[in-house]
């Protein structure tokens, strides 16, 4: 069985030793807790023979049924077989208790604000490699990338999805009447307007709005690629981590969301400098720069909407495995408020003049 959430926060140190030593097949002499995501829980272990491991227990629950482990630790297996050493090595998974033990890898955070052209250049060899792997034979196992999108129309579905979501909370008070009020004055309003605009860019270039790109223009993407997902080893070597969400998608899409993630503290040159080379990249999709152009604005929406997954019962769920009291939990809406608001701003300021064009 896959362990619930309730049963993840009661798990002590000596079950984690007791599900590893299964997996590894020896032993377990210490484990300790390392940060995790919101998704995850992660330790480190110490094998009997002596060799470190990484143990990660993934978030599961009724409303969010991804096979997280499985996904992640099948696209490692695949990439670390392909040759590719910027990641963790996968050792072993048990997928009906939801965890799976990697290679230990010695390394620290990195602060994005400290990234430099050479990583930079470091995580564009490693989407250039991943392009050069979609014609293997293996990648046929791998579906959609999380919440994968190869039209506009998705991308503009997604967003309606997630705001009617929000729009049938019924709640009063904790900030509940702040975001009716967001989402009824700003959010919906600018929207329509963009939804109008995206269509006629459309036109304008001779696409169909619900037409799917082709398979040949689709690439592998981890879905969540960026800097805040990786570690910088002692050597300088960048290691990038979390697959979860691995799959096809548009490479549109990929480029925006590593030029949107919050937690990418990027200057804008190196965001120039991402964005430019991945059109070259992918330089027999003619309609990549394009593309990403009129799209970047609608995943600039979806973030504002994902940053107020905290005012639904699943999004307090999965923030539960971290959370420290219910007395925060105002607080943390205020917040994520602010940065919807923020986010919203940015795109009404640059919806019409992309800032990533090979020539700005």
């Amino acid at each position: 069985m896959i362990i619930s959430l309730k049963d993840a926060d009661n798990l002590t140190l000596d079950k984690i030793k007791t599900v590893a030593a299964d997996i590894l097949g020896q032993p377990i002499r210490r484990v300790e807790r390392m940060t995790g995501g919101g998704n995850s829980k992660v330790y480190r272990l110490m094998a009997e023979d002596l060799k470190l491991y990484v143990f990660k227990l993934y978030f599961s629950h009724e409303e969010d049924p991804r096979d997280r482990v499985g996904n992640e630790f099948s696209s490692l297996l695949f990439l670390w077989n392909n040759g590719l050493r910027h990641i963790p090595r996968p050792v072993a998974m048990n997928r009906d208790q939801g965890c799976a033990v990697y290679e230990f890898v010695e390394g620290e955070k990195i602060n994005t604000r400290d990234v430099n052209a050479q990583e930079m250049d470091e995580a564009l060899d490693f989407l250039t490699t991943l392009k050069e792997l979609r014609n293997k034979t293996a990648t046929h196992q791998f579906a959609r990338a999380s919440e994968a999108c190869f039209s506009a129309k998705e991308a503009v579905t997604n967003i309606q999805s997630r705001l009617e979501k929000l729009m049938s909370q019924e709640n009063k008070g904790d900030g509940y009447d702040e975001l009716r009020a967001y989402l009824h004055h700003d959010f919906i309003p600018f929207f329509e307007v963009l939804t109008g605009w995206g269509q006629e860019r459309y036109r304008e270039h001779h696409w169909f709005f619900d037409t799917d790109i082709s398979i040949s223009q689709r690439v592998l993407s981890p879905s969540d690629f960026g800097f805040h997902n990786a570690i910088r080893g002692p050597s300088g070597r960048i290691v990038f981590l979390d697959f979860e969400y691995f799959g096809w998608d548009d490479p549109a899409k990929m480029i925006a969301d590593f030029l949107l993630h919050p937690a990418m503290n990027l200057g804008e040159d190196l965001k120039r400098r991402f964005a430019v080379k991945v059109y070259d990249i992918f330089v027999e999709d003619d309609h990549l720069e394009r593309r990403a152009a009129v799209l970047y604005p609608f995943f600039g929406l979806k973030w504002c909407l994902i940053f107020l997954n905290e005012f639904l019962p699943g999004g307090l769920k999965r923030r539960g495995w971290e959370m420290p009291s219910h007395a925060d939990r105002k607080e943390i809406r205020q917040k994520q408020l602010l940065k919807a608001r923020n986010m919203l701003s940015k795109m009404k300021e640059t919806y019409k003049e992309f800032p990533y064009h090979r020539c700005n």
